[in-house]
């Protein structure tokens, strides 16, 4: 199994309906789920978020990048953007490694990423 696929299978065992999608622009290859915001003055709305790897090695190396369709006015640098069905996605270069390597290898997992990374991506959006 590789990365992505091991990826979309945490991710469905987290309730998510994961998609993969390269579009041309972005980064890399991503992993693509309607995500409701837990956290920031976004609470309770829903985006599209993409996540991809500059690495290979999941789960010791975990995503990179955080890809976002249609938000406006971001608190944070935007890495580059992309265009794809019509929509701007914002990308995002948001590497996890202070939180990643404190953990253990059976700590490292989507719902550890989603739990402590993209919390607090969103809270600083």
């Amino acid at each position: 199994m590789n990365d992505i696929e091991r990826v979309c299978e945490e991710l469905n065992q987290l309730g998510y309906a994961p998609e993969r999608m390269q579009p041309p622009g972005a980064p890399c290859e991503l992993v693509v789920v309607d995500y409701r915001v837990m956290v920031s003055p976004r609470t309770g709305q829903e985006f599209r978020m993409g996540i991809g790897f500059s690495d290979t090695g999941y789960p010791e190396y975990p995503p990179h990048f955080i890809c976002i369709e249609t938000l406006n006015d971001p608190k944070i640098p935007v890495h580059s953007t992309f265009i794809h069905n019509g929509a701007e996605w914002k990308v995002f270069s948001a590497p996890p490694q202070d939180i990643w390597d404190a953990l253990g290898t059976s700590e490292k997992n989507m719902k550890n990423y989603f739990q402590s990374h993209i919390h607090r991506f969103w809270s600083q959006l």
